[in-house]
């Protein structure tokens, strides 16, 4: 599935959220979050990724999640990898 935000940094960040477990429930967990706090969240964990001297793909990808409509199109990606993934790797996908 291609990434509906259209750049190779979000691409990557959905693929980690796929991969690993913890970031998918810390990226899962802003899903009840008001549109502006989640925004407001973002633009302060940019910050602090920025002070600590983050990889600057990631800041990227991380300010983007702040941008209108980009966090639901991760969200849904993230939704249709990992429906991809357990139909490939679930009980009837023998190879």
């Amino acid at each position: 599935m291609s990434d509906p935000t259209g750049c190779e940094e979000m691409d990557k960040f959905v693929q980690g959220l796929v991969d690993d477990a913890d970031l998918q429930a810390w990226f899962e967990s802003f899903e009840g979050v008001d549109e502006r706090a989640r925004c407001a969240d973002f633009h302060v964990l940019v910050q602090r990724m920025e002070a600590a001297g983050e990889h600057p793909e990631l800041i990227r990808a991380t300010s983007r999640l702040a941008e209108p409509g980009v966090y639901s199109s991760v969200r849904e990606t993230l939704q249709a990898r990992l429906r991809e993934r357990e139909r490939r790797t679930g009980p009837d996908a023998r190879t």
